[in-house]
């Protein structure tokens, strides 16, 4: 078997999240092989009975063996929501401050017979703790994933903290690094599920296309914004109706103008959260359209050294920060 204490050996760097699972295999600081299935958390939440995920774990290993003969000796490590209590198996979350070595020494090796008779280790998350007094919860949070997506880009990037990393998606995380590059604070938004349930679950369903663009209308997403920041998201959620009824805005614009709503009503109040008030410089990373509307948007709302992420290190991100924790488990 191959060990993590050479930096050349393969491993396969598995992650799952809300909605998707993907298996990566990784050698000399590369993904040379991938397999992904459209199967997430969301699914084993609402599954009636077994367990989706550890099948779409389990057939994303299959296949990364079948497309490279490295895989079938590679080390497995597993993170993001893999590892929460929807996932595969619960690992506990490390509490912040963490890095690369406060994580190392809080993951769990373990073996999933029903995925593979291979020992798999599953990395933590991150909790940031909740502050004193009553309402002391209201400041926790917690992550699971972001922190190998934040520790490998910063080893892509040859980084070094303080600043903030933004991850839009399902679950929207702004993480803050602290000098020593460790997790120091999060705070998430659920912006990628509120924008699909509205979409799909209320009134406004009928006024929006199938599916979200790609490439929204810029125009709609930024009136959209503005309005959401003027108005509040309810008000601007109705006036995507409105907008049908009164045929101001195509289909395409309207959903532009959705999401720019959503995303414009998280970005005025995350303005003002101490996170973002420290003066630090911002990285964004995730898919486009959403990394360069989060630019913009931050931007707009008062923060001046804000930077995307480019394609390649946030496709690559977080399996080489899963591959780096994984290797300091064995090394320290």
């Amino acid at each position: 078997m191959t060990t993590f204490a050479n930096n050349a050996a393969a491993v396969i760097a598995l992650d799952g999240g809300t909605t998707n699972t993907r298996a990566r295999l990784v050698e000399n600081g590369q993904v040379i092989a991938e397999t992904r299935r459209a199967v997430g958390v969301r699914d084993r939440a609402i599954s009636a009975s077994g367990s989706p995920v550890a099948q779409a774990v389990r057939e994303c290993l299959d296949e990364l063996e079948t497309l490279n003969s490295r895989a079938r000796d590679a080390e497995i490590v597993a993170s993001g929501m893999l590892t929460s209590e929807v996932g595969l198996r619960a690992v506990p979350h490390a509490l912040a401050p963490a890095g690369l070595i406060e994580l190392a020494r809080a993951s769990v090796v373990t073996t999933i017979p029903e995925i593979t008779d291979r020992p798999i280790r599953l990395i933590p998350g991150v909790c940031t703790p909740p502050a004193d007094g009553p309402t002391g919860w209201l400041s926790c949070d917690i992550m699971r994933g972001e922190e190998c997506e934040t520790l490998g880009t910063l080893a892509l990037l040859d980084r070094t903290g303080p600043l903030i990393m933004v991850w839009p998606g399902s679950h929207t995380k702004y993480v803050e690094i602290d000098e020593l590059n460790r997790i120091v604070s999060s705070h998430t938004c659920l912006t990628g599920e509120l924008t699909m349930t509205i979409a799909r679950q209320t009134l406004i369903a009928k006024s929006l296309p199938e599916t979200l663009p790609e490439t929204p209308d810029q125009a709609a997403l930024i009136l959209g914004r503005n309005v959401s920041y003027e108005k509040g998201l309810s008000r601007a959620a109705f006036l995507v109706r409105i907008a049908d009824v009164q045929g101001v805005l195509s289909p395409h614009e309207r959903a532009s103008f959705w999401v720019g709503a959503v995303i414009g009503d998280e970005l005025a109040r995350v303005a003002g959260h101490p996170i973002l008030k420290k003066g630090y410089a911002v990285l964004v990373g995730g898919r486009e359209p959403q990394r360069s509307t989060y630019v913009e948007g931050l931007k707009c709302a008062g923060l001046s050294d804000v930077t995307a992420l480019d394609d390649k290190t946030t496709a690559i991100a977080a399996a080489l920060g899963a591959v780096a924790i994984a290797r300091e488990s064995i090394l320290s």
